[in-house]
């Protein structure tokens, strides 16, 4: 059985354990919010229960991840196929897309 040298498995853990640490880091984004008029449901003389804020149309990644080391960064940070949406407890915004594949 093949069992690799001490110099190879020293480099080897030299290799994979930054790319390991790089990849746990927390990715934080800003959220761009394009504001338009005031649109309530439901209209008046009745009290409003939704009212709109702004768009969310794109997002700014901040921060690395082994990922995107690897194989590089999408910098255009566009939402192509939104399917959900929740709100956290914190108020932070997840955004469900379909065509990019992620939240």
């Amino acid at each position: 059985m093949w069992r690799p040298s001490r110099g190879a498995a020293s480099w080897l853990l030299a290799l994979v354990v930054p790319l390991l640490l790089a990849g746990c880091g927390a990715r934080k984004w800003r959220a761009p919010l394009e504001k338009e008029g005031s649109l309530a449901w439901p209209g008046p003389p009745h009290d409003p229960k939704a009212v709109y804020v702004g768009s969310l149309r794109r997002f700014t990644p901040e921060g690395n991840s082994l990922f995107s080391a690897l194989i590089g960064r999408d910098e255009r940070g566009e939402i192509g196929n939104p399917v959900a949406v929740a709100v956290g407890l914190d108020d932070r915004i997840a955004v469900v897309d379909a065509m990019r594949g992620g939240v």
